[in-house]
C-alpha cells in the first residue's frame, strides 16, 4: 500500500505494484462468506451471478455478465465469454462450468483489478445498489411498453373504460354531487396523434379539483365541441348551472347551442395570465398597478359601480385608456368580473373555480 493512501482505503483493498511495468493492481478486502472461491457450486447461472454481485457491491465495483469492472463467465454447454471490461480494461472475473449434475461450478477467480474501488459513501451510485429506477430504465420501460401496445392503444383505452363502468357503477356520483359548475379546457395535445385532450373539472366540498370526465377531439371546432357537450349531457343526464372556459369562440358557440340553460363564464385565471403579456413587462412588474388591478378584479365584495369607477381610474393613471385588449376585457366584464355575480348562485365557487380548474 502506498503512503498516499488513506487509512480508510487500507481496510478497503490491498495494492500490488508490478515490478516490470510499474502498474498498480488492487484486490478488495471482503468478508470470506461473500468472497468467491474456486470449487463453489451453484444451482443456476443466475444464482452465481447474484452471488458475484453481492461480492462486487461489498467491494465497491460494478459487475456484468460480459463486460465492465468485473464479469461472470461460463463455458461448456453455455456460450463462453473470456474477456474483461471494455471500459477500463479490467480483467477481474470469475469463470463457471456446467457440470454433468447440472450444477454450475466456479473454476477460475481473478481477484485483482486495475482500478480502485468506490468508497462506501458512494456505493449507492452503483447500479446493483440502486433503489427504484434510473432515467434510462424509465426510457427503456416506455419503449418496451409502446412496442407492446403497438397500434392497439385506443382499443385498450376503450376496454378499460368499459371495465371501469362495469366495476364502478357509482362513478357518476361526482357530477351528481358537485356538477353544478364545471370548467373544460382544450390546451393539452398528444404528440402521437395530435388529438386534443379536453378534461371536465369541478370542485368538491373540500375545494379540491374533481374530474367528471374527459375526451379526445380531432379538432377544436364548434361542431367538435357541440358533439362533445351532447355526449356529456347524454352520459350524465343534466346540464350544469355554470360552465367556465377560456375565450375560445368555438366553445362559446357550442355552449350556447347545446347548453342553453347553463350560464357561460370566462376563466379569470386565463385572462389574468394574458394581462401580464398584454400590458408589457414594465407595467406587469409595477407593484402599484398589480395591487390595484388585483383588488378590483379578484374582488367579489364590491358592487359594479365601484368596480367601474376604480377600473377607469386605473386606466387613466397608467395611460391605458386606449389599450385595445383592456377595452375588450372591459366590454366582457359581465362574463368574468365577480362584482357582477352578486345576484347569482355559486358566485363564490365561480371565483374559485376560475383559479383552480386549470392548475
Amino acid at each position: 500500500m502506498s503512503s498516499s493512501d488513506s487509512a480508510d482505503n487500507i481496510s478497503k483493498w490491498e495494492e500490488r505494484v508490478c515490478i516490470n511495468s510499474g502498474r498498480k493492481f488492487y484486490k478488495p478486502k471482503v468478508s470470506g462468506s461473500l468472497t468467491p472461491a474456486v470449487g463453489m457450486l451453484f444451482k443456476s447461472f443466475d444464482e452465481a451471478f447474484a452471488f458475484y454481485q453481492r461480492y462486487a457491491l461489498a467491494a465497491g465495483f460494478h459487475v456484468s455478465k460480459a463486460i465492465d469492472s468485473g464479469s461472470v463467465e461460463n463455458s461448456k454447454r453455455i456460450v463462453r465469454r473470456n474477456r474483461g471490461s471494455k471500459r477500463v480494461g479490467c480483467n477481474a472475473h470469475v469463470k463457471l462450468i456446467l457440470e454433468d449434475n447440472n450444477m454450475f461450478k466456479l473454476y477460475f477467480f481473478e481477484q485483482e483489478h486495475n482500478h480502485i474501488f468506490v468508497e462506501d459513501e458512494d456505493i449507492h451510485f452503483l447500479s446493483a445498489a440502486r433503489i427504484g429506477a434510473s432515467k434510462v430504465d424509465c426510457k427503456n420501460y416506455r419503449r418496451d411498453l409502446n412496442l407492446y401496445i403497438g397500434e392497439y392503444d385506443a382499443e385498450m383505452v376503450v376496454r378499460r373504460l368499459i371495465r371501469k363502468k362495469e366495476c364502478c357503477p357509482g362513478i357518476k356520483k361526482n357530477y351528481t354531487v358537485f356538477g353544478d359548475i364545471f370548467g373544460f379546457d382544450a390546451t393539452y395535445k398528444s404528440n402521437k396523434y395530435d388529438l386534443v385532450f379536453v378534461p371536465f373539472t369541478g370542485i368538491d366540498n373540500h375545494f379540491r379539483n374533481v374530474t367528471f370526465g374527459g375526451a379526445l377531439l380531432g379538432s377544436e371546432t364548434a361542431d367538435s365541441y357541440r358533439w362533445l357537450l351532447r355526449c356529456f349531457v347524454n352520459a350524465f343526464g343534466s346540464e350544469p348551472k355554470v360552465v367556465v372556459t377560456d375565450q375560445d369562440a368555438a366553445m362559446k358557440r357550442a355552449i350556447k347551442d347545446v347548453l342553453p340553460r347553463s350560464r357561460h363564464r370566462l376563466c379569470m385565471w386565463h385572462i389574468w395570465e394574458k394581462l401580464k403579456t398584454k400590458v408589457g413587462p414594465v407595467l406587469s412588474a409595477n407593484t402599484d398597478f398589480n395591487t390595484r388591478m388585483t383588488r378590483v378584479v379578484w374582488n367579489d365584495t364590491i358592487i359594479p359601480e365601484d368596480f367601474e369607477t376604480e377600473w377607469h381610474s386605473i386606466m387613466f393613471t397608467f395611460g391605458l385608456e386606449n389599450h385595445e385588449w383592456l377595452k375588450d376585457m372591459y366590454d366582457l366584464r359581465f362574463d368574468w368580473i365577480p362584482a357582477y355575480y352578486h345576484g347569482e348562485d355559486l358566485a363564490g365557487l365561480m371565483h374559485l373555480q376560475s383559479k383552480m380548474y386549470t392548475c
